[in-house]
């Protein structure tokens, strides 16, 4: 009866952790691990769930970081069940923090030049691309969310939409800024780095439900390779997929905060 009560009047309460980082990065994979071995439910990009692409929810909270709160009461399915996993949600972190109060916080954290790669990838774009500014009608099922993404609009980027930049650039800045948040507010959030997670799956998902809280109480080997979203090309290295000036731009664009993570230029 008072978890009844406590669904209906403050479902944001029912939440236990909420997975962070960045588009590419593993979120998907560790959120549904997490869920499997503690044997909680997992909402799974809510705010794309709600808008499907269009980026409206997805920009209204950016914009007002304050209806976090009425949506989680709106839609609790979405947005109270036990393990909530959203990328988009870093960049309204103090506004998450204050909704889902009694929630633990986990950041994934991945190579930059490996996430950016992977979105190409996703996305079927060339990473020595140098075109500034790309519409949905040049990605494979492309949307108005990955438009805003590539343009350094979802959130706004103060460097992008200039001459020098193209969505590679604006992509490390995005990753940069992600970074930076995990970074000013790492006492209130664990980590986990996706190399880790493939170099022993089973372990650093149960060393990690163990750090945030949430129950081991259901065996995950069976899942541990089950592929959560559609595989990148890691047999193309840096320099050959993105070209020399990309490169160099996302590890100048990402270097302080790459080297604070423990990636090697």
């Amino acid at each position: 009866m008072v978890e009844y009560i406590q669904w209906t009047m403050h479902p944001e309460d029912n939440v236990q952790l909420v997975v962070l980082g960045h588009q590419k990065s593993g979120t998907t994979a560790i959120g549904a691990l997490l869920g499997r071995i503690s044997g909680f439910g997992m909402s799974s990009d809510p705010v794309y769930m709600i808008d499907q692409g269009s980026a409206e929810v997805a920009q209204s909270l950016i914009h007002q970081p304050k209806l976090l709160r009425q949506y989680c009461r709106r839609r609790r399915d979405l947005f109270s069940q036990k393990i909530i996993k959203d990328p988009d949600l870093i960049f309204i972190y103090p506004s998450l923090k204050e909704c889902y109060r009694n929630s633990k916080f986990l950041f994934v954290v991945r190579d930059p030049r490996d996430m950016i790669r992977s979105i190409c990838n996703r996305l079927a774009l060339k990473g020595i691309h140098q075109k500034i500014l790309l519409s949905k009608a040049d990605m494979k099922n492309g949307n108005r969310h990955w438009e805003l993404i590539l343009s350094g609009n979802l959130p706004r980027i103060n460097e992008a939409i200039q001459n020098d930049s193209n969505f590679i650039l604006n992509l490390a800045r995005r990753w940069n800024l992600a970074a930076e948040i995990y970074m000013n507010n790492a006492n209130d959030m664990s980590v986990v780095k996706y190399e880790q997670f493939l170099a022993d799956k089973e372990m650093v998902i149960k060393k990690t439900a163990v750090e945030v809280g949430l129950p081991c109480v259901r065996p995950i080997s069976e899942y541990i390779d089950v592929q959560y979203q559609p595989r990148g090309d890691r047999k193309v290295d840096w320099l050959e997929f993105f070209g020399p000036n990309n490169l160099s731009g996302i590890e100048k664009v990402c270097g302080n905060y790459m080297r604070a993570l423990g990636y090697p230029f």
